[in-house]
Parts: structure tokens; C-alpha cells; sequence
């Protein structure tokens, strides 16, 4: 290519957010009806949950949570996270993949054993794998990631940008209360059929409170409920969400945004929820709870797509932060 090409190609990409890789990806797909999704497993998932043995390939050392690399007994390869978000982002990947975006499939385990991992060489990962029986509890296995080498994208992008799929996903970050929204989590992958789309990689920070850095936490997140929006101003939706990025998550969502995103998530049953959270690891308890706060927040939306929400908006904090491009590995 002439150096000259390249150049308007680099130019044009750093103005709109594009990437030069990834071009033809999308941001949504269509999974089919919510209302009859088995959500004990990962929606869209073509391939069978992890079966074990499992063997150790290595740890991995990258983000905040301690990892493993292994293969279960078909060969396929799993990233295992230990610690506070195991059950959090398995949860969470399953609702966003069940609403049409991509999330890694994931799959909640409370115990086993990783064969080559009693006695191996580990950092972090040792303190959540027993030492000469290799055991574990509580981990969250997902699959490997077909990510676009050199592709990536931000909420800035000239293809998504202001499209009701992306205040679809915006969403879904506030009804989830995922705080940790950040440039490195955004990726280019290869969704189901091999289609290149648009996707947030990590959802572990997810069910508490963003003001607290708070994950997994149903008093907390029920009890955002009270002021988590506060209907519409000036034709956009106002959310109370704190998280990071959130001038930029908060933006520009129109009522008939939440309208768009009910017609695919608003069919989402009490029973479908409570399958989901306790298939990643909540107690009965912690289903209950969870499950009738994110209905609620749903009621919410629907209130607000029906011009009924309102109220005084709560003041707060705004940390100004515009650009999410990145091409930084997401963590896995």
C-alpha cells in the first residue's frame, strides 16, 4: 500500500475510532427469543461446559484476579479466574449474551482439581489452589476468545456511535452496575458464525454499587434502585450510574433506546434469572434478591419508556472522560 494511503487510513481511523482491522463488525446480533433461553448454561455457546480432568497449561498474570490456562478432557482451553468475580461475571456474561451482545461464554464451577497445579511453580494462583491436591473452589471458566488482531473500538466509533444498539449495551452496563467500564476491556472478536463484533471482554465487577467499587453485593444493589434514574430531560434518559466512564455510559440514550432494549430483554422471567444466578454460584438467598432487583430495574425502564419516570435528579461527581480507543489485550 503507498505510504500516502496508509497515512489518510491512520487518519481517518484516529478521527472517527475506527479501527483499520474490524470494519465490518457489528455491535448486536439477534439470539433469538429471551423468553425461551436456558440460561443455566451460555446463551449462544456452541460448544459443551468445561468437563473435567483438567490440566494446568500455565498461570496467566495479567489483571487484578489470580488465573489459570487449562484444557479439560476434550481438549478445549479455558481461562480460570478465582476470587470475588467468579460468580459476578458468570452471571453477567450470560445476560448480556442472552440480550444479543458478546461476552465471554463462561461457566461457574464451585470445586475441582487441576491436574499439574499441586506442586507447580504459581504466584498469585496459589492461593487458590491447593497445594499438593492441586483443588480449587469457586472459579469461573470461560472460553478462549477469537479476538481481531490489531482491530478495536470505543463508544466513539462512527459506526456505533448514538445507534440504538449502543445505548442498548449502555444499558445494560447501568442494569447491571458494572463500574469497571474501561478502554483496555474494549475488543474486536469473532462472534458465533465467525462474525468480527464489537465487545466488552470483562464483566466481573458487576451486582454492587459503582460509588463503593462494590461487586456481588444484593443489599447494595437493591438498594440503588431508589434513585437509579430519573426519567427523561431534554428527550435523553438520565442514569444515575457512577461508575467509570460514566458521562460517557450515561450519554445519550433516548426513550425509545430503552424501548428498543425492552423488546429483547424485557421478556426476561423471574425463573430465567434465578436459573442464571444460581448456576453461577448465588445461594437461594442471593437469587431472590438479585433476581427481583434486576426485574425491578427493568419496571423501571418500562416506566421510563412509557413516560411515566421522573423525579429531581441527584446531583453528583462527573470525572470528564471522552476517549475509549485502545489497543491494549483485554483481559480475559
Amino acid at each position: 500500500m503507498p505510504c500516502s494511503r496508509l497515512a489518510v487510513l491512520l487518519l481517518v481511523s484516529s478521527l472517527t475510532g475506527s479501527g483499520l482491522i474490524g470494519s465490518g463488525a457489528v455491535l448486536w446480533h439477534d439470539p433469538g427469543p429471551i423468553g425461551s433461553m436456558d440460561l443455566s448454561t451460555a446463551p449462544w455457546d456452541s460448544g459443551k461446559p468445561p468437563q473435567p480432568p483438567f490440566q494446568l497449561v500455565k498461570e496467566e498474570k495479567g489483571g487484578t484476579s489470580p488465573k489459570v490456562i487449562v484444557k479439560d478432557a476434550a481438549g478445549v482451553k479455558w481461562y480460570v479466574k478465582f476470587g470475588f468475580e467468579a460468580r459476578p461475571e458468570t452471571f453477567s456474561s450470560r445476560i448480556v449474551r442472552a440480550a444479543g451482545f458478546f461476552a465471554p461464554a463462561s461457566y461457574f464451577l464451585p470445586e475441582g482439581v487441576i491436574e499439574g497445579a499441586a506442586d507447580a511453580s504459581l504466584s498469585r494462583a496459589r492461593k487458590s489452589i491447593e497445594k499438593g491436591t492441586g483443588r480449587f473452589r469457586d472459579a469461573r471458566f470461560s472460553r478462549s476468545i477469537d479476538f481481531v488482531d490489531g482491530a478495536h473500538w470505543s463508544f466513539d466509533s462512527s459506526d456505533v456511535k448514538d445507534s440504538k444498539e449502543l445505548a442498548g449495551l449502555k444499558l445494560l452496563i447501568t442494569v447491571l452496575s458494572n463500574w469497571d467500564v474501561k478502554a483496555p476491556n474494549f475488543a474486536v472478536v469473532k462472534g458465533p458464525q465467525g462474525q468480527e463484533m464489537y465487545a466488552i471482554t470483562d464483566w466481573g465487577q458487576t451486582l454492587g454499587v459503582p460509588d463503593d467499587k462494590s461487586q456481588w453485593s444484593c443489599d447494595k444493589f437493591r438498594a440503588e434502585n431508589s434513585h437509579w434514574t430519573e426519567g427523561v430531560q431534554d428527550g435523553f434518559v438520565v442514569m444515575n450510574y457512577n461508575g467509570k466512564m460514566h458521562d460517557v455510559v450515561t450519554n445519550r440514550i433516548r426513550p425509545d433506546d430503552v424501548k428498543w432494549f425492552l423488546q429483547r430483554l424485557g421478556s426476561l422471567s423471574d425463573a430465567q434469572l434465578r436459573t442464571a444466578l444460581t448456576s453461577s454460584g448465588a445461594s437461594g438467598e442471593e437469587a431472590a434478591c438479585f433476581a427481583g432487583a434486576i426485574s425491578q430495574r427493568l419496571a423501571l425502564l418500562k416506566d421510563v419508556a412509557d413516560g411515566q419516570g421522573g423525579g429531581q435528579i441527584r446531583s453528583r461527581t462527573v470525572t470528564t472522560t471522552t476517549k475509549t480507543t485502545t489497543t491494549t489485550t483485554p483481559e480475559k
